[in-house]
């Protein structure tokens, strides 16, 4: 809820409804595309700390770089520091990285 609050301005009569519909629950909530992307919002700053842009659409996301020829190996580096912090933070917010999908071209 405080990121509803913080991040969105949410209060009052808005904020007590999504905190009433997701609040104590005890099941899996599939949220919508609008509530996902909430959900998920402030992943792009985590990525944005390793200097690696960001392209999500639904619940694909793209990670990449732009370099030089030789500094390659530096970029590879940013790219998997980032997918490691991209993977903590989505296991912090119960969601999976599916490293099957996963791939650095």
């Amino acid at each position: 809820m405080l990121r509803l609050e913080r991040q969105y301005g949410l209060r009052s009569v808005a904020l007590q409804w999504f905190s009433s519909y997701l609040s104590g629950r005890t099941f899996r909530v599939v949220l919508g595309p609008r509530l996902f992307i909430l959900y998920t919002a402030d992943l792009e700053d985590h990525v944005a700390e390793h200097g690696v842009s960001f392209h999500a659409f639904a619940d694909d996301m793209q990670l990449y770089v732009q370099c030089r020829r030789d500094d390659v190996m530096s970029a590879v580096r940013r790219l998997e520091n980032c997918i490691d912090d991209v993977s903590h933070w989505m296991s912090a917010n119960r969601l999976k990285l599916n490293a099957d999908k996963t791939e650095l071209l």
